[in-house]
């Protein structure tokens, strides 16, 4: 099935996190892309990729101390194969 080929892997850790949190992303195939992070209330407070992504693993790090409270937020990796969501708790 093609589209299981396609799937993207994203591993975030650690979860919930006092501090830095990391996010690896493996991707299938080169592809255009973007990962943005929003609040609670769906509000986007930083995109942290947008643009072309090569095939491979790629790393990216959202830390606490940049204006970041404690609480929930979402994040939301856009491929031309499609959206995956997840929740990154900072505590």
């Amino acid at each position: 099935d093609e589209a299981t080929n396609l799937e993207n892997a994203i591993n975030v850790y650690p979860n919930p996190s006092t501090g830095q949190v990391t996010m690896h992303i493996a991707i299938n195939k080169q592809t255009t892309g973007s990962l943005q992070l929003f609040n609670a209330k769906g509000v986007l407070l930083k995109t942290l990729h947008k643009g072309e992504l090569s095939k491979g693993n790629h790393t990216f790090t959202i830390n606490a101390d940049d204006n970041l409270p404690a609480g929930v937020y979402l994040y939301t990796f856009k491929t031309e194969e499609g959206v995956t969501n997840g929740k990154i708790v900072i505590e």
